[in-house]
């Protein structure tokens, strides 16, 4: 399963358990599903290469993945007057159907989408920022991540 269809499971997903997504949030929850995989399975799930940017961990790559005509993206007005960008996925129901998906890949994003697909973006960014072993050890924006910190649990 390639990173592209990574990312239409996730919204998939997210779209099924009533949350909209925007692009910071996708970007972390990616981030976090790439995490999980590693723990749960000692390897990593993408070929994605991130960096420390802005506000904690980001990959170039799902930029050009989002600009993909799989995505589109939808501007919506917030209580707070604001605008975000909410992105979904566009496929017909017979791709829907062919869509086939690692038993272990939709394990964590489930696991990854009911643990902080509902809370603020804040909390998101924190998390990411402060507490996931591979933004830990950067120091300087732009820096690449290290997944190797990681360790596989236990089973």
């Amino acid at each position: 399963m390639g990173t592209k269809e990574i990312v239409e499971t996730l919204l998939e997903c997210a779209v099924a358990k009533g949350i909209r997504l925007t692009k910071t949030q996708l970007l972390k929850l990616i981030y976090l599903v790439e995490i999980e995989y590693l723990k749960k399975t000692g390897e990593r799930l993408t070929t994605l290469e991130w960096i420390f940017y802005h506000h904690g961990p980001y990959s170039i790559e799902l930029e050009k993945i989002l600009s993909s005509p799989s995505f589109t993206k939808h501007e919506k007005s917030i209580k707070t007057g604001k605008w975000i960008i909410v992105y979904n996925v566009v496929k017909t129901k017979n791709q829907r159907k062919n869509t086939v998906c690692n038993k272990v890949i939709k394990e964590v994003i489930d696991k990854v989408l009911t643990e902080w697909g509902k809370k603020s973006l804040k909390e998101l960014v924190d998390y990411v920022y402060l507490k996931t072993e591979p933004m830990k050890y950067v120091t300087m924006r732009g820096e690449r991540l290290d997944f190797s910190c990681i360790n596989k649990a236990s089973e």
